[in-house]
C-alpha cells in the first residue's frame, strides 16, 4: 500500500489499485474486526529482543525452527510441489507457523527471528518483496503478530551459528538433541490445516474469498 502511494507525481493524479494493494487491504480487513482497539510501543526493540527464534530451510528435505528460551521446536518436510521454490520463500515459511503456534506466549514481547539467509532477513525488515509468495507469507506473519500483540525484527547470522535449526531442516533429530540437550522431548505440533494454508497449490491468494475464509478459520483456531 505504501509503495503504491508513491506512484502518483501530483496530488490530483489517479493510481490504479493493483493486486498487491488489494491484498494488503483485505489483510487489514481480516484483522480489524478482531482488534480490541489497543496497541503498544516497545522501546529498544532492535537492541534487546525478549525472545529469539532460530530457523532454517533446506532445499531438499524441509524446514525447522526452535526457540531457546522455551526449548520448543518443530520441523516439517516440503511437499513435492515446493521442490523448485525460491530458497527465500522456503526460509520464510517456518517463521509463519512459529508466529501462529508460539504467538500466544509472546504477548507484549519483542521477537527476533535469526536466520542465515540475507534475503529473508531483508524481506522481514523492509516488509516488501518482488516475490508474490513472500508477500503472502509476510501478510500472514504480520497478522499473527498483530493478533497476539508482539513486535518482530530479523537478524542475519552465519550458517555455522545456526547448527541446531539446520539439523531440523535436514531431519537430523538426534543431532539436534545432541546440540540442544535442554530441548523439549517432543516437537510443537503443527496442524495440517495451518501448513496447507501456506503450502498448498495453487498458490494461496488473498483476493480469493474461499482462501480468506480458510485463513480466518485457522486464525481463530490456532
Amino acid at each position: 500500500m505504501i509503495e503504491l502511494s508513491k506512484v502518483a507525481k501530483e496530488d490530483h493524479h489517479f493510481v490504479r489499485l493493483n493486486k498487491e494493494f488489494r491484498s494488503d487491504l483485505l489483510g487489514w480487513k481480516t484483522f480489524l474486526p478482531r482488534w480490541n482497539g489497543c496497541s503498544f510501543l516497545l522501546s529498544a526493540v532492535l537492541a534487546a529482543p525478549d525472545i529469539q527464534v532460530l530457523s532454517d530451510a533446506s532445499g531438499s528435505w524441509g524446514f525447522g525452527a526452535w526457540c531457546p528460551s522455551s526449548s520448543a521446536w518443530f520441523q516439517g518436510c516440503w511437499p513435492l510441489t515446493w521442490s523448485q521454490k525460491n530458497i527465500t520463500i522456503k526460509e520464510l515459511l517456518p517463521i509463519v507457523p512459529a508466529a501462529a503456534v508460539w504467538g500466544p506466549q509472546w504477548q507484549r514481547k519483542s521477537i527476533r527471528f535469526r536466520c542465515d539467509n540475507i534475503a529473508m532477513v531483508h524481506a522481514i525488515t523492509s516488509g516488501k518483496s518482488t516475490e508474490a509468495l513472500v508477500m503472502h507469507l509476510l501478510r500472514g506473519l504480520h497478522l499473527f503478530a498483530m493478533e497476539y500483540g508482539f513486535c518482530i525484527s530479523a537478524e542475519h547470522i552465519p550458517g555455522k551459528e545456526n547448527g541446531p535449526a539446520d539439523t531440523l531442516s535436514c531431519n537430523k533429530i538426534s543431532s539436534f538433541l545432541l546440540q540442544v540437550p535442554a530441548a523439549a522431548t517432543l516437537p510443537t505440533t503443527l496442524s495440517q490445516d495451518l501448513l496447507q494454508l501456506f503450502l498448498a497449490e495453487p498458490q494461496p491468494d488473498w483476493l480469493s474469498s474461499d482462501w480468506r475464509k480458510r485463513f480466518i478459520y485457522i486464525f481463530r483456531k490456532v
